[in-house]
């Protein structure tokens, strides 16, 4: 009677540890398809971490959002058609928005490269202003001491 009791309690204590590591196992497959975005800075070093939201064509609402690996990719699965809005931004004020076309066997079509931001069009606006800046700092230097030469 006693063995058959010790019996019964160990086959519950069995079934009832069992089920509940059945409760948390987790499983994880691989597909192929999708849209990958790569974000890099204009040297050419990996976006890693920046912010990214997607928006389905269409909606308003976020399709999905995170942040890029340490590669600088993030990747997402379309589940329709059409133009996707991605927009990708740092906290140092760099931000893009590009639109992804993605045809009707939800794949993405290959898009040109795309630079934004108001910090690189600010350094190309600068680095103009400074080339100007520079050719007539030496004008004025040169005009100066051909004066200064004529005077002697």
């Amino acid at each position: 009677m006693k063995s058959l009791r010790s019996l019964i309690i160990s086959l519950l204590l069995l079934v009832a540890s069992s089920s509940s590591v059945l409760a948390h196992a987790i499983h994880a497959t691989h597909s192929t398809g999708g849209v990958v975005v790569y974000a890099s800075f204009t040297d050419a070093i990996p976006a890693a971490g920046v912010f990214v939201s997607v928006f389905a064509p269409g909606e308003t609402t976020r399709f999905a959002k995170g942040k890029t690996d340490r590669n600088g990719c993030f990747c997402f699965k379309p589940d329709k058609a059409g133009e996707w809005d991605v927009l990708v931004a740092d906290r140092q004020g760099h931000r893009l928005q590009i639109k992804v076309a993605v045809d009707s066997s939800l794949l993405a079509e290959k898009t040109k490269d795309e630079v934004g931001g108001w910090p690189v069009k600010m350094q190309k606006i600068l680095a103009g202003l400074a080339l100007i800046a520079l050719f007539f700092g030496c004008f004025g230097l040169f005009k100066r001491r051909r004066k200064g030469a004529c005077e002697e």
